[in-house]
């Protein structure tokens, strides 16, 4: 004979399960691969428009075109890290406003730039480098599970109808 305590059955469901009710945030393959090349786009977009307004609304000495533009590349970049929790999309996201920062920063057919060689220039050119490494290198945080609620008995074993 056990001397044993009966147990619920309920709460010896095994450790797998016990997140069941979360919705799988992955984006599978195609998911990433779509969502790294939309991101791509998204940041080229947002790299040329920038870069070509970093220098815009200097008042009284301060440039807040650049603020604008460093404060935007970094909110894009956090925002694609932070919403897919994936270093990939953010990647992309990243290769956009990099690759479009470098190209119009290079000497136009007729002679014209747009980054010009100084402090704003130089700043601009650094400043989204330095905000994608961080913005990559930082750790995954770790997302807290839902609260379990107790499910109501259902005659028959079933699940609830929906």
């Amino acid at each position: 004979m056990s001397s044993a305590a009966p147990v619920d059955p309920a709460s010896q469901a095994p450790q797998e399960a016990a997140h069941d009710d979360q919705p799988d945030l992955g984006l599978g393959i195609a998911g990433s691969v779509i969502g790294t090349i939309l991101a791509a786009v998204i940041g080229a977009f947002v790299g040329a428009v920038t870069t070509v307004l970093h220098r815009q609304w200097i008042v009284g000495g301060i440039p807040l075109g650049l603020l604008l533009a460093i404060v935007l590349a970094g909110c894009l970049l956090a925002g694609f890290r932070f919403a897919f929790d994936s270093r990939l999309v953010a990647g992309g996201a990243a290769l956009g406003v990099l690759g479009a920062t470098a190209l119009l920063a290079l000497r136009g057919p007729g002679g014209s730039v747009l980054v010009v060689n100084d402090a704003l220039g130089w700043t601009w050119s650094i400043a989204p480098t330095l905000i994608a490494l961080v913005v990559l290198a930082w750790p995954r945080l770790v997302r807290r599970p839902l609260p379990r609620t107790p499910r109501a008995a259902v005659s028959g074993g079933g699940f609830p109808s929906e």
